[in-house]
C-alpha cells in the first residue's frame, strides 16, 4: 500500500536523489523491494513549488494540466466558495500525484528519515495506532461489545451492537455503514469503484448540504415533507426568498435567530418557532457568536430546492422557481 523509493547519489547532507520511485507495487514486487534493503517508503509529503509542480504535470501528464487549468479557468465564485468548471473537470482522469508525476520525474530527491511513521491509510491503521480495551479493540461512540476482539467500531448517532466478531471494522456514518475484515480494510477502493458505477449519492455526500450561511442535513422526507437540521455560522443569512409550493416551520433549539416574515423582523429565542406560509418572503440569520441550529419543517405540492425566488442575497445567488 506504500510507495517505494530507491535513494541514488547523494546531493547533501542526508539529501538524496531519487533514483527509482514506485508507487504501490505487486506483493511480490514489493517482497523483494523490502528483502533488497535499497529502498525507503514513500511518507506521501512532498515539498515542491507550484510552478514546478505545474511544469513537471505538463511534461508527464499534459492531459491532467489541461483539465485542471480549464477546470480554473472557467470556474465560477459563490461567496467563499470556488466552483471548478464541470466539464473540464469531470473531463480529468483520477491519477495521483504519485504516479502522474513523483514516478517519471527526474527531479526528485528523499530526505531518509526512521521515525514512529503510520500513514494511517486505512480503517485497519486507526485501530492500529488507538488505545485499545482489554479484548483489543478500539471503540468509539455508543458501543455495545460481547465476545468481541481485535476490532475497530465507531459510531455517530447510535448505538452499534457487536457480538461475536473478531478482527472487524464497523464504521457507522449517517448515511451509510461499513463492515468489513481488517485484512481488507485496503480494499475498500473496490466498494468505491462499485458506488460510481451505481452513481450512488453516498459517494460524494453525506447528505450534508454546505452552503454559504453554513450547511444543513435532511433528517427525514416523504411524500409531501421534508425536515432539515440547519447549522448558520455566526453572521451567516440565508437570501430573502420565498417558495411557491412549500411552507415552511422554523423551530430554534439553539441559539437566537433574527426572522424576518414580510415586512416584521423578529428575535426568536431557542424552544421558539416561526411558521412561514408559502409565497411570504422571508429570511433567516444568526445575529450572535454561536452557531445557530434550527429545525426546518417543509410541508407542500413540492419541497425541492429548486422551489425558491431569492429577492435579495448576500453571496450573489440567484434562482428563480420553476
Amino acid at each position: 500500500g506504500y510507495g517505494y523509493i530507491r535513494a541514488g547519489a547523494e546531493i547533501s547532507a542526508n539529501v538524496k536523489k531519487v533514483a527509482e520511485f514506485k508507487e504501490k507495487p505487486d506483493a511480490e514486487t514489493a517482497e523483494s523491494y523490502v528483502a533488497s534493503g535499497e529502498y525507503l517508503w514513500n511518507s506521501g509529503m512532498f515539498l515542491i513549488r507550484a510552478s514546478t509542480y505545474l511544469k513537471e504535470l505538463e511534461s508527464h501528464a499534459p492531459d491532467i494540466a489541461a483539465a485542471s487549468a480549464a477546470a480554473i479557468h472557467d470556474a465560477t465564485i459563490d461567496g467563499n466558495r470556488v466552483h471548478l468548471q464541470e466539464e473540464a473537470f469531470t473531463a480529468c482522469r483520477s491519477e495521483s500525484i504519485d504516479f502522474a508525476v513523483m514516478e517519471p520525474t527526474s527531479m526528485a530527491a528523499v530526505v531518509p528519515t526512521d521515525p514512529d511513521w503510520n500513514d494511517v491509510g486505512s480503517w485497519a491503521s486507526l485501530w492500529d495506532i488507538a488505545d485499545k480495551d482489554g479484548e483489543g479493540n478500539v471503540l468509539q461512540g455508543d458501543i455495545a461489545a460481547v465476545d468481541t476482539s481485535g476490532s475497530y467500531v465507531r459510531g455517530t448517532d447510535r448505538l452499534i451492537a457487536a457480538v461475536g466478531i473478531t478482527d472487524t471494522v464497523i464504521v457507522d456514518t449517517p448515511d451509510a455503514v461499513l463492515v468489513a475484515h481488517k485484512d481488507a480494510a485496503q480494499d475498500v477502493k473496490a466498494i468505491v469503484d462499485r458506488l460510481q458505477s451505481e452513481n450512488r449519492p453516498e459517494l460524494v455526500s453525506d447528505g450534508t448540504v454546505h452552503r454559504p450561511w453554513g450547511h444543513f442535513r435532511i433528517i427525514d422526507s416523504g411524500p409531501g415533507y421534508r425536515v432539515l437540521h440547519l447549522w448558520l455560522d455566526p453572521g451567516g443569512k440565508t437570501s430573502v426568498k420565498e417558495h411557491r409550493h412549500r411552507s415552511e416551520h422554523w423551530l430554534v433549539i439553539a441559539g437566537v435567530a433574527r426572522i424576518t416574515t414580510g415586512d416584521v423582523c423578529r428575535l426568536v429565542p431557542t424552544k421558539e418557532s416561526v411558521y412561514i406560509p408559502p409565497g411570504e418572503i422571508h429570511r433567516l440569520e444568526n445575529p450572535g457568536e454561536d452557531v445557530l441550529e434550527v429545525i426546518e419543517v417543509d410541508i407542500g405540492t413540492y419541497v425541492g430546492e429548486d422551489d425558491i425566488k431569492r429577492h435579495m442575497d448576500a453571496y450573489g445567488r440567484t434562482e428563480r422557481m420553476g
